[in-house]
């Protein structure tokens, strides 16, 4: 059994044995835990009713002046399949770690959002509002500051997976994360990821590339052009190098293996060869950016979850394969059993799953 499939059985056997896990304290708020769960839109305290969430519905309250954020588990779960339905348990459950994280390190942990009460079985989980804004540039302060808190996560033992722009806000420069339904334990030092060392075409950069980057810097080059997009590249690229030579020096300084320490110093080479010069930093976005299209497809419909998005990801990754299959080839930009395949077998793969993101899409 593998790591990931162990953390799923007992989650799934968590949910089954009918247990309690609750998080932080009602003590003092004005409203009790069955008065919550009672909340919808129609209550006088909800200012605004967000439905996007796959797993929950979220309210922005408004009690004695001040603004909450409640997120109300859904009675149907729409990602079908074992992590969606275990999406809620798993953030009650990171949100027990955060709270603990926090209380010995509140500035090391500043970018994740406070928890004041969280019951699985209640199906509640309750927040300071947040006033910050969804993410519609980057620049280099925001890099930083989203990519300084996922490594202090993965210093505490937290791998987040789901980095999509949805799940971040940012007020000022400054990062926020407060979803945690797909962030998952485990060990820096001996793991690629929480699915051990499985996936090592997983890690914390490719997580924010292949679920929100990506697809911004794809909207950014048909906005403007690609001069302004590949230099957005490059200074994301700059700040992941740094952020991954402090992981290293990390796991070397506290006796890693040597498997994740070769691992990630192939990474952080390609990267620095990558910023090395305009072509080759071309070349590196060409390969990572299908990396990351062809992942996130993975993810969307392997949910059922797909949008337009998804469709666009689909089209850009036909297209990269009429262009350019053999430099994706030679270059080992292809994966998980694609590299087997030669040019019109893999262009028919990704027809049919073109096909698939048409039936799965959420509207």
């Amino acid at each position: 059994m593998s790591f990931s499939d162990e953390r799923r059985k007992n989650q799934l056997s968590f949910i089954c044995s009918e247990s309690e896990l609750e998080v932080g304290s009602l003590e003092g708020f004005p409203l009790s835990a069955k008065e919550l769960q009672q909340i919808d839109e129609t209550s006088d305290y909800v200012v605004k009713v967000f439905n996007s969430g796959l797993t929950a519905q979220v309210y922005k309250l408004k009690i004695n002046h001040k603004f909450y954020n409640l997120k109300k588990k859904r009675d149907k779960i729409l990602v079908q399949n074992i992590d969606g339905q275990t999406s809620f348990l798993n953030e009650v459950q990171r949100r027990q770690d955060f709270h603990h994280l926090k209380l010995k390190n509140s500035e090391g942990f500043s970018g994740i959002v406070d928890t004041l009460y969280a019951s699985f079985k209640k199906g509640i989980i309750l927040s300071p509002w947040i006033e910050g804004k969804h993410i519609v540039e980057w620049n280099y302060k925001k890099y930083e500051s989203l990519f300084s808190t996922l490594l202090n996560m993965e210093f505490n033992g937290i791998f987040e997976w789901d980095l999509c722009s949805g799940n971040l806000l940012y007020i000022g420069n400054h990062i926020m994360l407060f979803d945690f339904g797909y962030a998952y334990p485990f060990d820096v030092l001996t793991q690629f990821n929480s699915d051990g060392l499985e996936n090592p075409l997983f890690h914390m950069v490719e997580r924010f590339e292949s679920r929100f980057f990506m697809q911004y810097l794809m909207e950014l080059e048909s906005e403007t052009n690609k001069e302004t997009m590949i230099n957005a590249y490059k200074e994301e690229k700059e700040v992941a190098l740094t952020i991954y030579k402090k992981k290293l020096e990390y796991i070397k300084k506290n006796n890693g293996s040597q498997n994740v320490i070769e691992w990630l110093l192939k990474i952080i080479l390609s990267w620095e060869e990558g910023v090395s010069s305009i072509s080759k930093l071309e070349e590196l976005y060409k390969r990572e950016a299908f990396r990351s299209y062809v992942l996130d497809i993975g993810d969307d419909v392997g949910g059922q979850s797909c949008t337009k998005s998804t469709i666009k990801k689909v089209n850009r990754v036909l297209k990269l394969i009429e262009e350019d299959y053999q430099f994706l080839k030679n270059s080992g930009g292809l994966f998980f059993g694609d590299e087997k395949l030669d040019k019109f077998q893999l262009t028919e793969k990704y027809k049919v799953i073109y096909e698939l993101v048409i039936k799965y899409q959420l509207s």
